[in-house]
């Protein structure tokens, strides 16, 4: 779902695609099956927003111990959030020869850092965990 999913449908449909699946939308159970299979998660956000923005896929990724590529926004917290974890790459760059060649390093990253899963689920349970940001928001009412 979204609002370039007939778009990109499209697109896999016209240049005759066979290895990708369009779904509108999945459930919860669906989906943390359907990541057992996935090497990593990619994650793509309209250039023109103005606010900070963490995606709840984001979160079912590294909740998941996928590894992130990211776009972002500029700006966008969850570029150092990536990068600095090293759960994965992100860039608020939208250069096409930029974005092959990163991912690419990506690609070459998640092949040979044996870690990066348990890195990305480890900051998901510090910093994405719902029981954790509950008790944040509790200790700065008190």
């Amino acid at each position: 779902r979204g609002s370039h999913f007939s778009y990109f449908r499209e697109i896999s449909k016209n240049k005759g695609l066979i290895n990708v699946i369009f779904h509108k939308e999945i459930s919860n159970e669906e989906i943390i099956n359907l990541y057992k299979n996935c090497f990593a998660g990619i994650v793509i956000l309209n250039k023109n927003h103005e606010t900070h923005n963490i995606p709840g896929k984001f979160i079912s990724y590294i909740h998941s111990g996928l590894p992130v590529f990211a776009i972002l926004n500029k700006g966008n917290d969850l570029i150092n959030i990536i990068n600095e974890n090293k759960v994965g790459y992100a860039t608020s760059s939208y250069e096409l020869s930029y974005l092959e060649k990163k991912m690419k390093y990506f690609i070459e990253l998640t092949e040979n850092d044996f870690d990066i899963r348990e890195r990305s689920k480890a900051l998901a349970n510090q910093q994405f965990k719902t029981k954790n940001i509950c008790n944040q928001i509790i200790k700065k009412f008190k």
